[in-house]
């Protein structure tokens, strides 16, 4: 074959070369995720319109940068994450979840690093947002714990909570304290004022009892007007002094409606949480038997 029918194979192979390249880019383009491609030596090759929406970057700004200063991603201590040195670590394909850095803020995005050739390196990356689904997914988490209401833990949480200190007595000699918190005169005020009012005075009760408890210690509301503490580290005589500060805040507290100050009390029940204790529901039991002996001794009083 003559020079002329070898040039002419060039340019067709050529053409037919960039024929592909602009197929593989327009295909790239339509995609809805980010599509970052890097070349061995690191440096930036391609990034289709969503990784430049996503980015926050222009094609021609970023195209043969190091992919590190465009493509800053942070794990969930902050740390950087080479991720084109993950994709050639002994696997050909790298999947997780990290935090990307842009002019706009951080973005939560899950990646996919695929490494071109193992020989001549290069690497695919592919990019997702998730900041909605991650915020779907700790709301849906924190109300599943949480009462809608208040806003403390609901029923079920605190006793997961409840197994949790029970296994620590049984099994390391801890020692806790559990408070069952029910509220006096709350029924009156609910029937007579209505339930708007009624929420309203749970909700400014809940944040009361919030101000007076330790840092480490779990409030939650797990019933209509009914409350639990467990105190962590803590021995009876010393959840009685924390018992009795929470009766005199709420014995305290006033709320205005219509000229009116309202105002409820509380009567609270404690029990201990030992290496005898035999489980969470038998601890609860115990603290709500105190509440009934407390109410029955004329309210907004401390037994246990």
């Amino acid at each position: 074959m003559g020079r002329l029918g070898i040039s002419v194979m060039r340019e067709q192979f050529e053409d037919a070369l960039a024929a592909e390249k602009r197929k593989l880019e327009t295909t790239l383009a339509a995609i809805a995720d980010a599509v970052v491609t890097v070349l061995a030596d690191g440096r930036i090759e391609f990034v289709n319109a969503a990784a430049q929406r996503l980015l926050a970057v222009e094609a021609a700004d970023v195209r043969g940068k190091p992919v590190h200063q465009v493509l800053r991603l942070l794990d969930a201590e902050a740390h950087p994450i080479d991720i084109v040195a993950q994709a050639g670590a002994g696997e050909n394909v790298r999947r997780g979840s990290a935090y990307l850095r842009t002019r706009n803020g951080t973005i939560d995005v899950a990646y996919v690093a695929s490494r071109i050739d193992a020989e001549e390196g290069g690497t695919v990356v592919v990019l997702r947002d998730v900041t909605v689904e991650h915020g779907v997914a700790l709301r849906l988490s924190f109300e599943a714990a949480h009462d809608p209401l208040t806003g403390l833990e609901n029923r079920r949480a605190f006793i997961d909570r409840l197994d949790e200190a029970v296994r620590g007595a049984r099994e390391r000699g801890e020692h806790h304290a559990l408070a069952f918190l029910d509220l006096d005169r709350f029924k009156i005020v609910n029937d007579r004022f209505g339930h708007a009012v009624g929420d309203r005075l749970l909700r400014e009760i809940g944040a009361v009892m919030g101000r007076v408890v330790r840092g480490g210690d779990v409030l939650a509301r797990i019933g209509g007007d009914e409350f639990a503490l467990l105190l962590a580290s803590c021995r009876v005589e010393d959840a009685r002094r924390i018992a009795e500060k929470l009766r005199a805040a709420v014995d305290a507290y006033r709320i205005e409606h219509h000229g009116q100050r309202l105002s409820v009390g509380v009567s609270v029940g404690l029990a201990p949480i030992e290496a005898d204790t035999p489980s969470a529901a038998q601890a609860l039991a115990e603290a709500d038997a105190a509440c009934y002996q407390a109410k029955a001794a004329g309210r907004n009083a401390i037994a246990g």
